[in-house]
């Protein structure tokens, strides 16, 4: 014998279910009020296995939405965390929220990075409140921290205080060129290529289980240099496609540079570069 069709008490009238659906902005609480609003419609209402499967939810679990709307009414659906605010006391005052978010801006004890445990185990040990690691992530997200992949840095690359004596010379370099050339505008460009590779790759195909299949290929690289100059105080940029990287191809590449940039030579150009070997030529 098939079940009876779930009544819905009238606490609120259809309009008004379809208003608080379209204005609530909690998710949970919002797919509570969708499955009372479908289950209440004035000319088809759904059955309990339609409204489930549009609200993603089991049959047992419309139902008890169904029984709490018709004992509580609208206070059954709400989100009920909202109407005990102890339950959202955050565990850390505001000044322990300060001091922690102090202390993430400069790297943990041990050298590495900041993860759930070891912010737990900072707040334990300073605080004296044991946190569960989940917990004490959601701290990192709540003070602004997010996952991101680090980006790589190589181990000899420029320190803070080369760079500011590199960028203090190079300062120096400018000043010292518009003493001798007033009449000249003195222009700043960097340069660096890039190589675009191509290698052949074996994908994965079907085939009967034991006998595995050959692909033939030639496995060779083909590739192409990208040379970019970039104007760092404009974002202007101009890129050159050319098959090698050698002293020759450089000198090419600066010889169509300056007629691209500079045709009327009335600039007077620093190019920064590294220090490949091809970049130590004459100008």
């Amino acid at each position: 014998m098939p079940r009876p069709r779930t009544q819905i008490s009238p606490h609120l009238d259809y309009a008004d279910l379809t208003q608080r659906y379209v204005q609530c902005q909690d998710a949970g609480e919002k797919n509570r009020w969708l499955v009372i609003r479908l289950l209440s419609h004035p000319k088809t209402p759904m059955s309990i296995e339609q409204t489930a499967e549009i609200c993603g939810l089991s049959c047992s679990g419309v139902r008890k939405i169904a029984r709490r709307y018709n004992a509580e009414g609208a206070v059954g659906l709400v989100n009920r965390q909202r109407l005990n605010p102890g339950g959202n006391r955050l565990a850390l005052s505001d000044e322990q929220q300060r001091l922690l978010r102090q202390r993430l801006q400069s790297a943990p004890d041990d050298g590495g990075l900041w993860s759930g445990p070891k912010v737990g185990e900072y707040i334990e040990t300073y605080f004296g409140i044991c946190l569960h690691p989940s917990t004490a992530w959601k701290y990192l997200r709540r003070l602004g921290l997010s996952l991101q992949v680090p980006r790589p840095v190589h181990h000899q690359s420029a320190t803070l205080e080369q760079q500011a004596e590199f960028k203090a010379g190079l300062a120096g370099h400018v000043a010292w060129l518009r003493s001798l050339f007033p009449n000249r505008e003195i222009v700043i460009w960097a340069e660096d290529e890039a190589r675009l590779g191509l290698q052949p790759i074996v994908r994965r195909v079907w085939a009967p289980i034991g006998e595995r299949p050959s692909a033939h290929h030639s496995r060779r690289y083909q590739w192409v240099y990208t040379y970019g100059f970039v104007h760092p105080a404009t974002g202007a940029s101009y890129f050159l496609l050319l098959p090698r990287a050698n002293v020759s191809m450089m000198q090419m590449a600066l010889e169509l540079f300056a007629a691209q940039v500079n045709p009327h030579r009335q600039q007077l150009i620093i190019l920064l570069v590294d220090q490949a070997a091809w970049h130590m030529i004459p100008i």
